[in-house]
């Protein structure tokens, strides 16, 4: 199955700065840096990094002992590592700021489809020191690899069959394998894009809810984003009620119905031995409200925040992966490769119940018509454009009732390629004001009554009472930036103070 195809058009949302950037990364003893500017710039970047160095590590001098050598590597200088360049291997990993594209070295790419050779799917036992070679160097790799991180979780589990230093190879483990060898191949057809690792301010914002009986969720979109040519119901202002294609951006709800063997499967008082608990119906509405975000607006390389009000749906969600071979595994599985399929970069937030009236009602009002749905959430929660129903399709309902099963589906089942976006015009510069659906990406200046802390930190805004038509202002959900910490944060060295008089000049490096 291919991946979507890269977006055309620039991240309106991505912060623009009027000045030329530089930065400085160590990791271990490697220096990375990453600069914009004129050769003349990027040389005096050079030249502050290597007096830095020299400001700590002190250069050779007569009476060394003859094993010490520079503390700048000479032999890496002259191969050409200090050399400015537009694509660079750093760290196992080629990366290419023209493209923006990060990608595994060759090296690494034909020892990884080795080492998923050597476990053919007919084995049953693996060695402990194989299992772990092979576990690391994956997650080496899954650090930057979209999609990778949730396929841990049935390789993780095989830990606890192990006996003697050797572990029995379950089918779920083989299927994980069988992942990664998709993955592998993908690998050398869809490089990473940068802007698939790194979160921006939010082109959607949502939340979602379960319950026994099915689950439901909305998102509201930013200005900016771009709509996909997507079939909803709808209530018109003038009363009529159709189901079509649908231009320009308006909020979004869906819903769907859990069927009968789900909602008696599930874990209550009255059926204490059920196989399926709450939060992992809670998990299957996550993995539902992606799909209909990603099918009714163009994702790709842009940040989606939704919220939940089940703690253990959010952590599974960050996390990623886990350590059994329930329907959790299954369905982090079915997440991690719909967003390696879809592109986005994906944050998860927490809502408390009382404030998640929304995806709550769309979560229990299965039973209702469309139209009488759509009525009530345009009578209780009415928006500068009325709400459109998307129905989910039956892939992915099928999928989805699956991996609550602990059955595997194939790829082809959940990722599916959305309709085509809205065709947009040349864009310009941002003068609409923010919907009121938005939620804002600021931090809220109400602290919480009982915090003894300094005056920075916040706590939850109060909610408003809900009866308020503009229900979607509850759900500002605030955050504030750590304050900066001092210049002077680690242990004094003789390079923290400059000498007084000392000037900072250097010759050509």
């Amino acid at each position: 199955t291919p991946c979507t195809s890269p977006p055309l058009p620039a991240n309106p949302l991505l912060a623009k700065h009027g000045r030329m950037l530089a930065t400085i990364d160590v990791f271990v003893d490697d220096f990375i840096g990453a600069a914009q500017g004129s050769p003349s710039r990027l040389l005096q970047i050079r030249r502050t990094l290597m007096h830095s160095i020299d400001a700590v590590f002190r250069p050779l001098q007569s009476f060394d002992p003859p094993h010490r050598t520079e503390p700048i590597s000479t032999k890496k200088l002259l191969q050409g590592d200090a050399s400015w360049s537009t694509s660079k291997k750093i760290l196992g990993w080629l990366i290419d700021t023209v493209a923006m594209t990060l990608t595994l070295t060759p090296r690494r790419l034909q020892r990884l489809g080795e080492l998923l050779a050597s476990i053919p799917p007919t084995r049953k036992r693996l060695a402990l020191p194989t299992y772990h070679r092979l576990l690391g160097e994956l997650r080496s790799m899954a650090l930057a690899l979209p999609g990778a991180r949730g396929l841990f979780s049935h390789l993780q589990a095989a830990l606890t069959t192990r006996a003697h230093n050797r572990l029995r190879l379950s089918p779920s483990f083989h299927d994980a394998l069988n992942d990664f060898r998709w993955l592998h191949a993908d690998l050398g057809a869809r490089p990473t894009r940068l802007l698939e690792l790194v979160p921006t301010p939010p082109t959607l914002v949502g939340s979602h809810d379960a319950a026994g009986s099915g689950a439901g969720g909305v998102w509201f979109p930013h200005p900016t984003t771009t709509p996909r040519d997507t079939r909803y119901h709808i209530i018109e202002p003038d009363g009529h009620f159709h189901r079509r294609r649908l231009s320009g951006l308006g909020p979004v709800v869906w819903r769907m119905a859990f069927p009968t063997h789900i909602q008696h499967a599930l874990v209550t008082a009255h059926n204490p031995h059920g196989s399926i608990n709450n939060s992992q119906l809670e998990l299957a509405g996550a993995a539902i409200h992606d799909d209909v975000g990603a099918q009714c607006f163009d994702v790709r390389e842009r940040t989606i925040k939704s919220a939940t009000d089940n703690m253990s749906t959010l952590f599974w969600d960050r996390r990623g992966s886990i350590t059994t071979t329930s329907a959790t595994a299954t369905l982090l599985r079915q997440q991690a490769l719909h967003q390696r399929f879809h592109r986005y970069v994906k944050l998860k937030d927490y809502l408390p119940g009382e404030r998640n009236n929304m995806a709550d009602d769309a979560s229990r009002l299965s039973h209702l018509p469309p139209r009488a749905f759509l009525a009530h959430f345009n009578q209780q929660y009415p928006q500068n454009q009325p709400w459109r129903l998307y129905t989910v399709s039956p892939t992915m309902r099928s999928s989805v009732i699956s991996a609550l099963l602990r059955k595997t589906s194939p790829l082809a089942s959940f990722l599916r390629e959305p309709a085509k976006p809205q065709p947009i015009g040349t864009p310009g510069p941002i003068s609409a004001k923010p919907y009121q659906w938005i939620l804002p990406f600021k931090a809220s200046t109400t602290q919480s009554p009982s915090s003894k802390s300094l005056p920075g930190a916040f706590g939850a805004a109060s909610s408003m009472h809900p009866a308020d038509p503009f229900a979607a202002k509850r759900w500002i959900m605030p955050y504030a930036t750590l304050a900066k910490r001092s210049l002077r944060w680690g242990p004094t060295t003789h390079a923290t103070v400059p000498p007084v008089n000392s000037t900072f000049g250097c010759n050509e490096c």
